[in-house]
């Protein structure tokens, strides 16, 4: 009997992708070696959402002053995010738009409260005083890529000396 020999191409069916698996492994390794700082469109994003967080913090800073309610702060800064993050990325990418806007709501904590508060309008109670204590936590997404702030804020009363600060 006269037998042919196998290559192994015919012999060898365990490398047969019959479910697809491979491609999504292929796609996730794919996405993976993409997906870290050395891909300059993530580093652009992560700059434009540390950007928008830094000039809402700044515009939430100017607005700090005695009589001024949490709830409004917070208001503010959020309003200021949707606005900020509605003037980017907004030519869909391969057919798919690009999510941005809040990674983390705006919250002033005043004092005693360590963080977190972002009161509801008609819960709030807390208004600013002179000599408050107060800590503001944002954040901003662009695309999932995250810049978040939470400076401490110390405003001094009036006449207070050099270690007020």
């Amino acid at each position: 009997m006269l037998t042919m020999p196998k290559e192994e191409e015919d012999d060898d069916v365990s490398s047969v992708d019959i479910d697809g698996s491979e491609d999504e492994e292929t796609k996730e390794e794919d996405e993976e070696a993409m997906n870290d700082l050395s891909n300059a469109d993530i580093v652009t994003k992560y700059r434009c959402a540390g950007d928008i967080a830094n000039s809402v913090l700044t515009a939430i800073i100017e607005a700090i002053k005695p009589g001024v309610k949490a709830v409004e702060l917070c208001k503010r800064g959020d309003d200021l995010v949707e606005e900020a993050t509605s003037k980017v990325y907004n030519v869909k990418k391969g057919g798919k738009k690009v999510e941005k806007g809040s990674a983390f709501p705006t919250c002033i904590s005043v004092n005693h409260c360590c963080g977190h508060y972002s009161p509801l309008t008609s819960e709030d109670d807390v208004t600013l005083v002179e000599g408050d204590v107060v800590k503001i936590d944002l954040g901003v997404h662009v695309d999932g890529y995250i810049g978040v702030r939470r400076p401490v804020l110390y405003k001094k009363k009036a006449g207070e000396g050099e270690g007020g600060d």
